[in-house]
C-alpha cells in the first residue's frame, strides 16, 4: 500500500479481529447506503468447496475473450490484497483501494456507532469495495466467488445470470455443518428464482436438486449434461474435449481442472442460451489463456518445485492424483504449512504416499498451526519429518536437500504458498 492515507486500509485490515459472521442484513444495509452497486452490473456467482476459484478464472477469461469488460472478485489472496479485485486481469490499484476504503469506512463507522450488531466485518467491507469498484468502472459482468458457504455469504446479495456450484467437500464445519448434506444446503443458498444452475458433482446433492425445483431453476450437471475427457497431457498443457468442442487446451493441470473447465463451459452455455454472444473461438482462447496461480503450479524444474493451495483432505487427494498423473521425479520433499481449523490428520493421510521427507512450517497467519504440532501429527504417517519455523527457511532447506531429479511440493494453505512465492521471487531475481 502507499504510505499516504494508510488509515482506511489499516481500518479495513483491523476488521479481521471481528472474525467471520455469516448473514446478509449488515452487508445489505451497507450496500444500500452505497447506492446498491451490485445491481449495476450483470454477474456470475460461483460457490463450492474446491475448484470455485478455478471456475471463476475460466469464466472470466472466456468472457474477456468475447469482448466483455469483466470484473473478478475472489478470495483469499496469495501475495496482495489487491489480487482479490480485478478488471480484465488488472488488479485494483493501491490508490483506488485507499479511495474506496475511505468512502466505505465512513458508512461502516456510522453503522457500528448505532449498535455493536451493525459492525461490518472484513469480508463484508471488501465485498462492498469490489462491488463499488465494478460499478464505477462500468463493467459488463462480475464473476464472483463465494467466500464461505453461500446462503449467508456477503456475495449472496446478487441476482446473477448463472449460478455454479463446484465440487463439494467437508470444510468450515463450525460454520456450515459437519455433513455433506448440510454443506450442500448452505451452498445451494445461492440459487435464485429462475436462474440457471451448473453443478460439478454427479450425482447432484439432494439439497441442490430440491433448491432448483423450489426456485424453478434449470439444472445442468457436469458428467451428465456436459461430457468431458482429457485427450492428451503435455508438460505445459492439457488437451481436453467438452461436448462438441474438440482439442481445447488448458494450462491448469490435474484431472480436477478438466472438471472445473467443464463446469465453466456449462456456465458459458447457459449464458449463450440467455442470448449473450460468446463465440466458440472466445471459449477456446479463454480456456488457453486462463491463469490461476498457486494451483498445481510448476514454478521450477531441476528440481521440480510445485505450489498448490490444497488445504483439506479432498483437495489433498486431488493433489496426490495430479502429482502421480503428471510429474516424474525421484524423491518428494514436502513443505507443509496449515491452519489450525483444517483437518491436518485427514490431509496428511492423503498426501504422505507421494513424499519421502516432510518439513512442517508455520505460515504467517493468526490461525496457523505451529510447525511443532504439525510435525507431531505428521509423524503418525511418515518417519522423515521435522519443523522449521518460517516458510522461507523451510523452502530454502527443501531446495538445499533436493537433487535435480527430485520434487519440492509446497502446500497446505494460501498463506504458505504466497510466502513461498515471495521467497522464490527474491532468490530467482
Amino acid at each position: 500500500m502507499t504510505s499516504e492515507g494508510k488509515g482506511a486500509i489499516e481500518y479495513l485490515l483491523g476488521l479481521k479481529k471481528f472474525g467471520v459472521r455469516l448473514g446478509l442484513e449488515n452487508v445489505t444495509e451497507l450496500l444500500e447506503r452505497l447506492g446498491d452497486p451490485h445491481n449495476e452490473f450483470k454477474s456470475v456467482h460461483v460457490a463450492g468447496t474446491n475448484g470455485k476459484g478455478s471456475v471463476c478464472a475460466y469464466v472470466s477469461s472466456i468472457l474477456r475473450e468475447a469482448g466483455y469488460k469483466v470484473g473478478l472478485y475472489t478470495s483469499p489472496h496469495l501475495l496482495r490484497l489487491n489480487e482479490r479485485i480485478q478488471i480484465n486481469g488488472e488488479e485494483i490499484s493501491d490508490d483506488r483501494m485507499e479511495e474506496l476504503a475511505e468512502q466505505i469506512r465512513a458508512v461502516s463507522e456510522e453503522m457500528a456507532s448505532k449498535s455493536p450488531d451493525k459492525q461490518i466485518t472484513f469480508f463484508e467491507f471488501l465485498t462492498a469495495m469490489a462491488f463499488s469498484h465494478f460499478r464505477d468502472e462500468n463493467i459488463d459482468f462480475g464473476v464472483l466467488e463465494v467466500g464461505m458457504g453461500g446462503r449467508l455469504d456477503a456475495t449472496n446479495v446478487v441476482t446473477p445470470e448463472v449460478c455454479a456450484i463446484a465440487h463439494l467437500a467437508i470444510e468450515h464445519s463450525e460454520h456450515l455443518g459437519g455433513s455433506l448434506g448440510q454443506i450442500a444446503r448452505e451452498k445451494a443458498g445461492i440459487i435464485k428464482d429462475g436462474v440457471p444452475v451448473v453443478v460439478s458433482d454427479n450425482p447432484v446433492p439432494e439439497a441442490v436438486v430440491d433448491a432448483c425445483e423450489e426456485k424453478n431453476a434449470s439444472l445442468t450437471v457436469v458428467g451428465k449434461d456436459i461430457i468431458f475427457s482429457r485427450t492428451e497431457q503435455e508438460p505445459e498443457w492439457q488437451h481436453i474435449r467438452i461436448n462438441d468442442m474438440h482439442d481445447v487446451k488448458i494450462g491448469l493441470h490435474g484431472h480436477h481442472q478438466v472438471q472445473n473447465a467443464a463446469t465453466a463451459f456449462g456456465v458459458i452455455e447457459a449464458m449463450r442460451a440467455k442470448g449473450f454472444e460468446i463465440p466458440h473461438k472466445a471459449v477456446s482462447a479463454g480456456f488457453a489463456k486462463a491463469k490461476w496461480p498457486g494451483r498445481f503450479e510448476v514454478v521450477m524444474r531441476n528440481p521440480l518445485v510445485v505450489l498448490d493451495t490444497a488445504h483439506n483432505p479432498d483437495a489433498a487427494t486431488e493433489l496426490r492424483r495430479s502429482v502421480d498423473d503428471v510429474l516424474e521425479f525421484d524423491r518428494g520433499i514436502l513443505v507443509l504449512g496449515m491452519l489450525e481449523d483444517k483437518d491436518m490428520e485427514g490431509f496428511a493421510a492423503e498426501i504422505y504416499p507421494i513424499v519421502n521427507t516432510v518439513i512442517c512450517t508455520t505460515p504467517q497467519n493468526p490461525r496457523a498451526l505451529p510447525a511443532e504440532r504439525a510435525t507431531k501429527i505428521m509423524k503418525n504417517f511418515i518417519r522423515r519429518v521435522g519443523p522449521i519455523s518460517s516458510v522461507a527457511e523451510a523452502v530454502d532447506k527443501a531446495l538445499d536437500m533436493a537433487r535435480e531429479e527430485d520434487m519440492v511440493l509446497v502446500t497446505g494453505s494460501n498463506t504458505t504458498v504466497g510466502e513461498a512465492m515471495q521467497y522464490l521471487e527474491r532468490v530467482n531475481k
